[in-house]
């Protein structure tokens, strides 16, 4: 069973304005091929986004609000990591 110490979430650049890159470590090693989902909140509890997730992408943050943010990666419901990320 995968727990959260497993996997690791990479912000950057942290704090941000316009754009970040988002990745994700497997701290095994191990390659998955199973789909993961990337979910973003507000402080509030609000799903800001939602988007599939292998390895990393770029993510356009310009038109987002100033504020703190948390990032959820998950898999078939089970939370894999977790990470913060400062929006300017």
């Amino acid at each position: 069973m995968k727990d959260e110490g497993r996997y690791r979430l990479q912000i950057y650049p942290n704090p941000a304005s316009e754009r970040i890159q988002i990745r994700v470590k497997d701290m095994a090693g191990e390659n998955t091929s199973e789909a993961m989902r990337l979910v973003m909140y507000d402080l509030f509890g609000r799903r800001i986004l939602e988007k599939d997730f292998e390895k990393e992408f770029l993510l356009d943050i310009a038109g987002t609000h100033s504020g703190l943010y948390i990032f959820v990666l998950e898999q078939h419901g089970v939370i894999l990591a977790r990470e913060k990320l400062i929006v300017l």
